[in-house]
């Protein structure tokens, strides 16, 4: 019987540390190979939509459109999925009389945020990210109305 208790006790212990291990590596992991929304428009937005952005493959960057339901402001953030320093762009605008909000420069980690109050409104959006200033922007037009 104490050899039993012994036994499950081992069992508990080692689960939790794999689980422990295991958040700890999906965790830095996460943070930085796989991207991911980075959180850099504040509280209260959440992600509505995202795009890759890049030359190529597009697997470079992904470009991020958050709102905030209780304000009516979209966000939009370029995050680089790379290592390295990279040409990025951010771009966001409310689809009719908007004026464009641009963040772009050689960046390591993001571009933005830049916001827009579009509430019952469409919105323009889009980003880049290269080695190099290229004139490429991935958009979107009239999208996320209402």
């Amino acid at each position: 019987m104490q050899n039993m208790r012994i036994g499950k006790k081992l069992a508990g212990t080692s689960a939790i540390l794999a689980l422990v291990a295991g958040g700890m590596v999906a965790t830095s992991g996460t943070a930085y190979a796989a991207g991911g929304y980075n959180g850099a428009c504040g509280s209260g937005y959440s992600v509505i939509d995202s795009m890759k952005v890049g030359y190529g493959d597009k697997s470079a960057g992904t470009t991020y459109l958050t709102y905030n339901s209780s304000n009516g402001y979209n966000c939009a953030v370029t995050v680089n999925n790379t290592s390295s320093t990279m040409y990025i762009k951010v771009s966001l605008q409310k689809s009719t009389n908007g004026t464009w909000k641009d963040d772009a420069g050689f960046y390591r980690s993001y571009a933005g945020p830049v916001y827009v109050y579009a509430a019952n409104s469409c919105v323009d959006w889009g980003g880049f990210i290269s080695a190099d200033k290229a004139p490429i922007t991935d958009l979107k037009w009239h999208d996320h109305c209402g």
